[in-house]
Protein backbone atom coordinates (compact mmCIF):
# COMPACT_ATOMS: atom_id res chain seq x y z
CA UNK A 1 0.00 0.00 0.00
CA UNK A 2 1.37 3.41 -0.98
CA UNK A 3 1.87 6.53 1.24
CA UNK A 4 -0.91 8.43 -0.57
CA UNK A 5 -3.36 5.68 0.35
CA UNK A 6 -2.40 5.91 4.05
CA UNK A 7 -2.91 9.69 3.98
CA UNK A 8 -6.34 9.22 2.47
CA UNK A 9 -7.27 6.76 5.22
CA UNK A 10 -6.12 9.16 7.99
CA UNK A 11 -7.99 12.09 6.42
CA UNK A 12 -11.10 9.93 6.23
CA UNK A 13 -10.77 8.93 9.87
CA UNK A 14 -10.35 12.58 10.93
CA UNK A 15 -13.43 13.59 9.01
CA UNK A 16 -15.47 10.85 10.63
CA UNK A 17 -14.31 11.95 14.09
CA UNK A 18 -15.30 15.52 13.28
CA UNK A 19 -18.69 14.34 12.05
CA UNK A 20 -19.18 12.27 15.20
CA UNK A 21 -18.24 15.13 17.54
CA UNK A 22 -20.40 17.54 15.59
CA UNK A 23 -23.30 15.15 15.75
CA UNK A 24 -22.88 14.70 19.52
CA UNK A 25 -22.67 18.45 20.02
CA UNK A 26 -25.86 18.97 18.05
CA UNK A 27 -27.66 16.32 20.07
CA UNK A 28 -26.53 17.82 23.39
CA UNK A 29 -27.45 21.30 22.28
CA UNK A 30 -30.81 20.16 21.06
CA UNK A 31 -31.53 18.30 24.23
CA UNK A 32 -30.66 21.31 26.40
CA UNK A 33 -32.81 23.58 24.27
CA UNK A 34 -35.76 21.24 24.50
CA UNK A 35 -35.07 20.73 28.21
CA UNK A 36 -36.44 17.19 27.81
CA UNK A 37 -33.23 15.35 28.92
CA UNK A 38 -31.64 15.39 32.29
CA UNK A 39 -27.92 16.01 32.61
CA UNK A 40 -27.29 12.34 33.37
CA UNK A 41 -29.10 11.21 30.24
CA UNK A 42 -27.15 13.64 28.12
CA UNK A 43 -23.81 12.35 29.45
CA UNK A 44 -24.78 8.72 28.82
CA UNK A 45 -25.68 9.42 25.18
CA UNK A 46 -22.47 11.37 24.63
CA UNK A 47 -20.46 8.46 26.01
CA UNK A 48 -22.16 6.01 23.65
CA UNK A 49 -21.32 8.14 20.58
CA UNK A 50 -17.69 8.46 21.55
CA UNK A 51 -17.44 4.74 22.27
CA UNK A 52 -18.83 3.89 18.80
CA UNK A 53 -16.16 6.02 17.13
CA UNK A 54 -13.44 4.38 19.19
CA UNK A 55 -14.58 0.88 18.25
CA UNK A 56 -14.49 1.78 14.50
CA UNK A 57 -10.94 3.02 14.76
CA UNK A 58 -9.74 0.02 16.79
CA UNK A 59 -11.38 -2.71 14.79
CA UNK A 60 -11.19 -1.28 11.21
CA UNK A 61 -8.46 1.30 10.71
CA UNK A 62 -5.65 -0.11 12.85
CA UNK A 63 -5.85 -3.74 11.49
CA UNK A 64 -5.70 -2.43 7.90
CA UNK A 65 -2.57 -0.40 8.62
CA UNK A 66 -0.89 -3.35 10.40
CA UNK A 67 -1.71 -5.79 7.52
CA UNK A 68 -0.22 -3.42 4.98
CA UNK A 69 2.98 -3.12 6.99
CA UNK A 70 3.33 -6.89 7.34
CA UNK A 71 2.80 -7.55 3.59
CA UNK A 72 5.25 -4.80 2.65
CA UNK A 73 7.87 -6.24 5.00
CA UNK A 74 7.50 -9.77 3.60
CA UNK A 75 7.79 -8.59 -0.03
CA UNK A 76 10.80 -6.48 0.82
CA UNK A 77 12.57 -9.37 2.54
CA UNK A 78 11.74 -12.28 0.21
CA UNK A 79 11.44 -10.62 -3.23
CA UNK A 80 13.99 -7.85 -3.44
CA UNK A 81 13.85 -5.87 -6.68
CA UNK A 82 16.64 -4.08 -8.47
CA UNK A 83 17.61 -2.32 -11.69
CA UNK A 84 19.08 -4.55 -14.47
CA UNK A 85 19.43 -4.83 -18.26
CA UNK A 86 16.89 -6.85 -20.20
CA UNK A 87 18.63 -8.68 -23.13
CA UNK A 88 16.71 -9.33 -26.34
CA UNK A 89 17.97 -11.39 -29.30
CA UNK A 90 15.97 -11.35 -32.52
CA UNK A 91 13.13 -9.67 -30.64
CA UNK A 92 12.94 -12.34 -27.91
CA UNK A 93 13.92 -11.79 -24.26
CA UNK A 94 16.65 -14.24 -23.28
CA UNK A 95 17.43 -12.93 -19.75
CA UNK A 96 18.58 -10.09 -17.48
CA UNK A 97 22.15 -9.08 -16.68
CA UNK A 98 23.84 -6.50 -14.49
CA UNK A 99 26.33 -5.74 -17.29
CA UNK A 100 27.04 -6.82 -20.90
CA UNK A 101 30.09 -8.89 -19.92
CA UNK A 102 27.89 -11.44 -18.16
CA UNK A 103 25.88 -11.94 -21.35
CA UNK A 104 29.15 -12.45 -23.26
CA UNK A 105 30.00 -15.23 -20.79
CA UNK A 106 26.69 -16.97 -21.53
CA UNK A 107 27.39 -16.73 -25.28
CA UNK A 108 30.86 -18.22 -24.76
CA UNK A 109 29.32 -21.12 -22.85
CA UNK A 110 27.12 -21.83 -25.86
CA UNK A 111 30.00 -21.63 -28.33
CA UNK A 112 32.10 -23.94 -26.17
CA UNK A 113 29.43 -26.64 -26.65
CA UNK A 114 28.67 -26.00 -30.32
CA UNK A 115 30.32 -28.62 -32.55
CA UNK A 116 29.60 -27.58 -36.14
CA UNK A 117 28.25 -24.03 -35.77
CA UNK A 118 29.22 -20.72 -34.16
CA UNK A 119 26.77 -18.54 -32.23
CA UNK A 120 26.71 -14.96 -33.51
CA UNK A 121 24.10 -12.61 -32.02
CA UNK A 122 23.33 -8.88 -31.95
CA UNK A 123 21.83 -8.27 -28.45
CA UNK A 124 19.59 -5.32 -27.56
CA UNK A 125 19.83 -3.99 -23.97
CA UNK A 126 17.19 -1.96 -22.07
CA UNK A 127 16.93 -0.99 -18.37
CA UNK A 128 14.24 -2.70 -16.30
CA UNK A 129 13.20 -3.07 -12.65
CA UNK A 130 13.23 -6.80 -12.03
CA UNK A 131 13.36 -9.29 -9.19
CA UNK A 132 16.97 -9.57 -8.06
CA UNK A 133 17.05 -13.37 -8.39
CA UNK A 134 16.47 -13.19 -12.16
CA UNK A 135 19.60 -11.13 -12.80
CA UNK A 136 22.77 -12.82 -14.14
CA UNK A 137 21.13 -16.27 -14.28
CA UNK A 138 23.62 -17.57 -16.88
CA UNK A 139 22.21 -21.10 -17.03
CA UNK A 140 18.77 -19.72 -17.90
CA UNK A 141 20.27 -17.40 -20.54
CA UNK A 142 22.22 -20.40 -21.96
CA UNK A 143 19.03 -22.46 -22.31
CA UNK A 144 17.14 -19.56 -23.88
CA UNK A 145 19.92 -18.91 -26.39
CA UNK A 146 20.14 -22.52 -27.63
CA UNK A 147 16.36 -22.78 -27.77
CA UNK A 148 16.08 -19.55 -29.77
CA UNK A 149 18.65 -20.79 -32.31
CA UNK A 150 17.27 -24.38 -32.56
CA UNK A 151 20.33 -25.93 -30.95
CA UNK A 152 20.12 -29.00 -28.71
CA UNK A 153 22.42 -31.36 -26.87
CA UNK A 154 22.99 -34.35 -29.18
CA UNK A 155 25.59 -36.78 -30.54
CA UNK A 156 27.18 -36.52 -33.99
CA UNK A 157 28.38 -39.47 -36.06
CA UNK A 158 31.58 -38.64 -37.96
CA UNK A 159 32.53 -40.92 -40.86
CA UNK A 160 36.13 -40.53 -42.04
CA UNK A 161 36.29 -37.08 -40.42
CA UNK A 162 33.02 -35.74 -41.91
CA UNK A 163 29.79 -35.20 -39.96
CA UNK A 164 27.28 -37.70 -41.39
CA UNK A 165 24.32 -37.86 -38.99
CA UNK A 166 23.14 -36.43 -35.64
CA UNK A 167 20.95 -38.09 -33.00
CA UNK A 168 19.89 -36.91 -29.49
CA UNK A 169 20.91 -40.01 -27.52
CA UNK A 170 24.50 -41.27 -27.87
CA UNK A 171 23.92 -44.80 -26.55
CA UNK A 172 20.93 -45.35 -28.84
CA UNK A 173 23.03 -44.03 -31.72
CA UNK A 174 25.96 -46.35 -30.97
CA UNK A 175 23.61 -49.35 -30.71
CA UNK A 176 21.93 -48.45 -34.02
CA UNK A 177 25.28 -48.21 -35.84
CA UNK A 178 26.24 -51.63 -34.49
CA UNK A 179 22.92 -53.05 -35.72
CA UNK A 180 23.53 -51.53 -39.17
CA UNK A 181 26.97 -53.15 -39.34
CA UNK A 182 25.59 -56.56 -38.31
CA UNK A 183 22.53 -56.29 -40.58
CA UNK A 184 24.21 -58.22 -43.40
CA UNK A 185 22.82 -61.62 -42.47
CA UNK A 186 24.50 -64.75 -43.73
CA UNK A 187 27.88 -63.71 -42.37
CA UNK A 188 29.39 -64.37 -38.98
CA UNK A 189 30.27 -61.38 -36.82
CA UNK A 190 33.97 -61.87 -37.52
CA UNK A 191 33.30 -61.49 -41.26
CA UNK A 192 31.49 -58.14 -40.94
CA UNK A 193 33.48 -54.94 -40.42
CA UNK A 194 33.07 -51.25 -41.11
CA UNK A 195 35.59 -49.87 -43.60
CA UNK A 196 35.27 -46.32 -42.29
CA UNK A 197 36.85 -44.45 -39.38
CA UNK A 198 33.81 -43.87 -37.13
CA UNK A 199 33.73 -41.35 -34.27
CA UNK A 200 30.93 -40.13 -31.97
CA UNK A 201 31.06 -36.52 -30.69
CA UNK A 202 28.66 -35.03 -28.13
CA UNK A 203 27.75 -31.34 -27.97
CA UNK A 204 25.29 -28.78 -29.33
CA UNK A 205 23.97 -29.41 -32.87
CA UNK A 206 21.46 -27.68 -35.12
CA UNK A 207 18.12 -29.55 -34.91
CA UNK A 208 17.01 -28.03 -38.25
CA UNK A 209 19.87 -29.72 -40.12
CA UNK A 210 19.02 -32.42 -42.68
CA UNK A 211 21.49 -34.66 -40.84
CA UNK A 212 19.48 -34.52 -37.58
CA UNK A 213 17.40 -37.58 -36.65
CA UNK A 214 15.00 -37.59 -33.68
CA UNK A 215 15.48 -41.36 -33.43
CA UNK A 216 18.13 -43.59 -35.07
CA UNK A 217 17.23 -44.66 -38.62
CA UNK A 218 19.04 -47.89 -39.59
CA UNK A 219 18.57 -47.35 -43.34
CA UNK A 220 20.06 -43.83 -43.17
CA UNK A 221 22.97 -45.07 -41.08
CA UNK A 222 23.64 -47.87 -43.61
CA UNK A 223 23.74 -45.31 -46.42
CA UNK A 224 26.61 -43.29 -44.88
CA UNK A 225 28.93 -46.10 -43.79
CA UNK A 226 30.68 -48.77 -45.83
CA UNK A 227 30.16 -52.31 -44.55
CA UNK A 228 32.74 -54.86 -45.64
CA UNK A 229 31.83 -58.55 -45.65
CA UNK A 230 33.53 -61.68 -46.97
CA UNK A 231 32.20 -65.03 -48.08
CA UNK A 232 33.29 -68.26 -49.75
CA UNK A 233 31.75 -69.21 -53.09
CA UNK A 234 32.25 -72.36 -55.18
CA UNK A 235 31.28 -72.25 -58.87
CA UNK A 236 31.71 -74.35 -62.00
CA UNK A 237 33.30 -72.20 -64.71
CA UNK A 238 33.69 -72.77 -68.41
CA UNK A 239 37.21 -72.82 -69.86
CA UNK A 240 37.10 -71.37 -73.42
CA UNK A 241 38.45 -73.56 -76.22
CA UNK A 242 41.24 -72.36 -78.52
CA UNK A 243 41.06 -72.08 -82.30
CA UNK A 244 43.82 -73.74 -84.30
CA UNK A 245 44.10 -72.67 -87.96
CA UNK A 246 45.34 -75.13 -90.59
CA UNK A 247 46.55 -73.63 -93.90
CA UNK A 248 45.36 -75.26 -97.12
CA UNK A 249 47.15 -74.14 -100.29
CA UNK A 250 44.50 -75.79 -102.44
CA UNK A 251 41.86 -73.37 -101.23
CA UNK A 252 41.79 -69.69 -102.24
CA UNK A 253 42.58 -66.85 -99.89
CA UNK A 254 39.56 -65.94 -97.80
CA UNK A 255 38.31 -69.51 -97.66
CA UNK A 256 37.68 -70.83 -94.12
CA UNK A 257 36.14 -74.08 -93.01
CA UNK A 258 35.75 -75.47 -89.50
CA UNK A 259 36.87 -79.08 -89.60
CA UNK A 260 36.63 -79.74 -85.86
CA UNK A 261 34.21 -77.91 -83.57
CA UNK A 262 35.59 -76.55 -80.33
CA UNK A 263 34.17 -77.50 -76.93
CA UNK A 264 34.63 -75.49 -73.74
CA UNK A 265 36.12 -77.21 -70.72
CA UNK A 266 34.92 -76.91 -67.11
CA UNK A 267 36.66 -76.03 -63.84
CA UNK A 268 35.33 -76.20 -60.29
CA UNK A 269 36.69 -73.07 -58.53
CA UNK A 270 36.40 -71.87 -54.92
CA UNK A 271 36.77 -68.12 -54.23
CA UNK A 272 36.95 -65.83 -51.23
CA UNK A 273 34.62 -62.98 -52.18
CA UNK A 274 34.84 -59.44 -50.78
CA UNK A 275 31.73 -57.21 -50.62
CA UNK A 276 31.09 -53.55 -49.79
CA UNK A 277 27.49 -52.83 -48.77
CA UNK A 278 26.50 -56.11 -50.40
CA UNK A 279 28.23 -55.39 -53.73
CA UNK A 280 31.14 -57.59 -54.80
CA UNK A 281 34.38 -55.64 -55.19
CA UNK A 282 36.99 -58.40 -55.36
CA UNK A 283 37.45 -62.16 -55.30
CA UNK A 284 40.49 -64.33 -54.63
CA UNK A 285 40.91 -67.89 -55.94
CA UNK A 286 41.32 -70.39 -53.11
CA UNK A 287 41.34 -73.64 -55.09
CA UNK A 288 40.57 -74.97 -58.57
CA UNK A 289 39.68 -78.47 -59.83
CA UNK A 290 39.47 -79.56 -63.49
CA UNK A 291 36.10 -81.10 -64.34
CA UNK A 292 36.67 -81.46 -68.11
CA UNK A 293 39.35 -80.28 -70.53
CA UNK A 294 38.48 -78.02 -73.51
CA UNK A 295 38.71 -79.34 -77.08
CA UNK A 296 40.41 -77.08 -79.62
CA UNK A 297 38.54 -75.87 -82.67
CA UNK A 298 40.30 -76.58 -85.99
CA UNK A 299 39.72 -74.26 -88.92
CA UNK A 300 40.99 -74.79 -92.48
CA UNK A 301 42.18 -71.53 -94.06
CA UNK A 302 42.79 -71.12 -97.80
CA UNK A 303 46.13 -69.66 -98.89
CA UNK A 304 45.87 -70.00 -102.69
CA UNK A 305 46.13 -66.67 -104.53
CA UNK A 306 42.96 -65.58 -106.27
CA UNK A 307 42.85 -65.96 -110.07
CA UNK A 308 40.72 -63.94 -112.41
CA UNK A 309 38.47 -65.20 -115.21
CA UNK A 310 39.71 -65.50 -118.84
CA UNK A 311 39.69 -61.74 -119.37
CA UNK A 312 41.09 -60.91 -115.91
CA UNK A 313 44.35 -59.09 -115.29
CA UNK A 314 46.17 -62.30 -114.39
CA UNK A 315 44.54 -64.53 -117.02
CA UNK A 316 42.82 -67.76 -116.01
CA UNK A 317 40.28 -70.25 -117.28
CA UNK A 318 37.22 -69.64 -115.06
CA UNK A 319 33.74 -69.83 -116.61
CA UNK A 320 32.85 -66.28 -115.62
CA UNK A 321 34.78 -63.03 -115.85
CA UNK A 322 35.86 -61.53 -112.50
CA UNK A 323 32.90 -59.15 -111.78
CA UNK A 324 34.80 -56.35 -110.00
CA UNK A 325 37.61 -54.12 -111.25
CA UNK A 326 40.97 -55.04 -109.69
CA UNK A 327 41.63 -52.09 -107.38
CA UNK A 328 43.32 -51.59 -104.04
CA UNK A 329 41.24 -52.79 -101.07
CA UNK A 330 39.26 -55.19 -103.26
CA UNK A 331 38.82 -58.65 -101.74
CA UNK A 332 36.37 -61.49 -101.13
CA UNK A 333 34.59 -60.81 -97.85
CA UNK A 334 32.18 -63.76 -97.79
CA UNK A 335 31.82 -67.10 -99.50
CA UNK A 336 28.90 -69.45 -100.16
CA UNK A 337 27.40 -70.75 -96.93
CA UNK A 338 29.87 -69.25 -94.41
CA UNK A 339 27.72 -70.46 -91.50
CA UNK A 340 24.82 -68.08 -92.15
CA UNK A 341 23.25 -69.58 -95.27
CA UNK A 342 24.93 -67.13 -97.63
CA UNK A 343 23.96 -67.82 -101.27
CA UNK A 344 26.65 -65.85 -103.10
CA UNK A 345 30.20 -64.56 -103.08
CA UNK A 346 30.63 -61.05 -101.70
CA UNK A 347 33.44 -58.96 -103.20
CA UNK A 348 34.32 -55.74 -101.41
CA UNK A 349 35.68 -52.64 -103.13
CA UNK A 350 35.44 -48.85 -102.67
CA UNK A 351 32.14 -47.19 -103.57
CA UNK A 352 31.83 -46.53 -107.30
CA UNK A 353 34.25 -49.29 -108.39
CA UNK A 354 33.10 -50.77 -111.77
CA UNK A 355 31.03 -53.96 -111.84
CA UNK A 356 31.42 -56.15 -114.92
CA UNK A 357 29.12 -58.70 -116.58
CA UNK A 358 30.37 -62.24 -115.88
CA UNK A 359 29.39 -63.42 -119.38
CA UNK A 360 27.54 -62.23 -122.47
CA UNK A 361 23.76 -62.33 -122.23
CA UNK A 362 20.51 -60.41 -121.98
CA UNK A 363 19.52 -58.16 -119.07
CA UNK A 364 16.24 -59.60 -117.71
CA UNK A 365 15.84 -57.56 -114.52
CA UNK A 366 16.90 -54.10 -113.30
CA UNK A 367 15.31 -53.42 -109.88
CA UNK A 368 15.68 -51.00 -106.99
CA UNK A 369 14.66 -52.04 -103.45
CA UNK A 370 15.02 -50.24 -100.12
CA UNK A 371 15.83 -53.54 -98.38
CA UNK A 372 17.20 -56.93 -99.38
CA UNK A 373 19.20 -56.75 -102.62
CA UNK A 374 18.88 -52.96 -102.92
CA UNK A 375 19.69 -52.00 -106.53
CA UNK A 376 20.41 -55.16 -108.54
CA UNK A 377 20.74 -56.56 -112.08
CA UNK A 378 20.00 -60.09 -113.41
CA UNK A 379 21.57 -61.27 -116.68
CA UNK A 380 20.41 -64.42 -118.53
CA UNK A 381 23.27 -66.26 -120.28
CA UNK A 382 21.22 -69.04 -121.88
CA UNK A 383 21.19 -72.78 -121.16
CA UNK A 384 19.52 -72.04 -117.78
CA UNK A 385 22.42 -69.94 -116.44
CA UNK A 386 21.85 -66.53 -114.84
CA UNK A 387 24.03 -64.18 -112.76
CA UNK A 388 22.88 -61.53 -110.25
CA UNK A 389 24.73 -58.36 -109.12
CA UNK A 390 23.22 -56.55 -106.08
CA UNK A 391 23.77 -53.61 -103.65
CA UNK A 392 24.84 -51.40 -106.59
CA UNK A 393 25.17 -47.65 -106.17
CA UNK A 394 24.37 -47.09 -109.87
CA UNK A 395 23.17 -49.26 -112.79
CA UNK A 396 24.07 -48.57 -116.46
CA UNK A 397 21.88 -51.08 -118.35
CA UNK A 398 18.17 -51.65 -118.89
CA UNK A 399 15.88 -54.66 -119.29
CA UNK A 400 16.20 -56.32 -122.71
CA UNK A 401 19.66 -54.88 -123.36
CA UNK A 402 22.33 -57.22 -124.77
CA UNK A 403 25.69 -57.14 -122.94
CA UNK A 404 29.10 -58.62 -123.64
CA UNK A 405 31.46 -60.53 -121.35
CA UNK A 406 33.29 -58.07 -119.01
CA UNK A 407 31.03 -55.10 -119.94
CA UNK A 408 30.78 -52.31 -117.36
CA UNK A 409 27.18 -52.63 -116.13
CA UNK A 410 27.05 -51.02 -112.67
CA UNK A 411 29.02 -49.51 -109.75
CA UNK A 412 29.83 -50.86 -106.29
CA UNK A 413 27.60 -49.56 -103.46
CA UNK A 414 25.80 -50.62 -100.29
CA UNK A 415 22.11 -50.18 -101.10
CA UNK A 416 19.52 -52.45 -99.52
CA UNK A 417 20.61 -54.65 -96.64
CA UNK A 418 24.37 -54.13 -96.62
CA UNK A 419 26.96 -53.18 -94.02
CA UNK A 420 29.67 -52.07 -96.44
CA UNK A 421 30.42 -51.36 -100.10
CA UNK A 422 30.43 -54.64 -102.06
CA UNK A 423 28.72 -56.65 -104.81
CA UNK A 424 26.67 -59.72 -103.96
CA UNK A 425 27.41 -62.03 -106.93
CA UNK A 426 25.03 -64.98 -107.42
CA UNK A 427 25.01 -67.82 -109.95
CA UNK A 428 21.71 -69.56 -110.73
CA UNK A 429 21.40 -72.80 -112.71
CA UNK A 430 17.88 -73.77 -113.73
CA UNK A 431 16.54 -71.20 -111.26
CA UNK A 432 18.50 -72.72 -108.35
CA UNK A 433 21.24 -70.78 -106.59
CA UNK A 434 24.64 -72.54 -106.62
CA UNK A 435 28.09 -71.80 -105.20
CA UNK A 436 29.68 -69.13 -107.45
CA UNK A 437 33.27 -69.91 -106.35
CA UNK A 438 33.99 -72.63 -108.95
CA UNK A 439 32.59 -70.41 -111.72
CA UNK A 440 35.06 -67.65 -110.77
CA UNK A 441 38.06 -69.98 -110.57
CA UNK A 442 38.29 -69.69 -106.78
CA UNK A 443 38.37 -73.53 -106.37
Amino acid sequence: MSTSTEQQNIVGLSNRLKDTVSSSHKKVTGAIKKSTLTLAEWLIRAYEDVNSTFRFVWWKIIPAIVSFCIVFAVVAVWMPVTFAYEVKVDGKTVGYVSDAENFDVACKNVNDRLVEDTLSVNPYYSEKIVVSGEVDNLSSIYENLISTHNFAEACGLYVDGELALVCPNKQEFVDAVDIAIQAYYGYSKDDVVCANNIKFVEGLFDTNSSKYMKTPDISRISSVITICTTGVETVVEEVPFKTVKVNDSSKPQGYEYTSVSGVNGKNKATYKVYYQNGIEVKRELISSEVVSLPRDQKKVVGTKALTAGPNGTNGGNAKYFWPVARVSNSYVSAYWGDGRGHTAVDICAPAGTPIYAGEAGTVVEVTSQTTGYGKYIVIDHGDGYQTLYSHCSAMFVKVGQKVTRGQHIAAIGMTGRATGNHVHFEVRVGGVKVDPAPYLGLY
